[in-house]
């Protein structure tokens, strides 16, 4: 494992479990060239934009779901894509245009 080497656990584990994607932030450190052919490595955005592409009426249910236990503080269903557009904006615009009005 070429990839740096505090964080080669993340590899491992990923190799271990027969993980496709590595989902992070750090995408520096996980470098197409450094991983195995079998492993991607996304940004958080990118990996929930592949999913909802994959199947936005899962994926709206999922977010649906995550608003309704949210009690502290409870958080609608707008007020939660808007706490995630700060982290994950392009996944958020995807899910605005598949809404009314969007």
């Amino acid at each position: 494992m070429r990839n740096d080497p505090k964080d080669r656990h993340v590899l491992a584990a990923a190799v271990h479990v027969g993980a496709q994607t590595i989902v992070t932030n750090n995408l520096r450190d996980f470098r197409k060239e450094h991983l195995p052919p079998s492993i991607q490595a996304q940004d958080p955005d990118t990996f929930l934009q592949h999913l909802f592409d994959q199947n936005r009426l899962v994926m709206l249910e999922v977010l649906h779901a995550q608003a309704q236990a949210l009690r502290k503080p409870p958080l609608t269903f707008t007020q939660l894509l808007d706490g995630l557009a700060k982290s994950v904006p392009g996944f958020v615009e995807e899910v605005r245009r598949c809404l009314p009005g969007g």
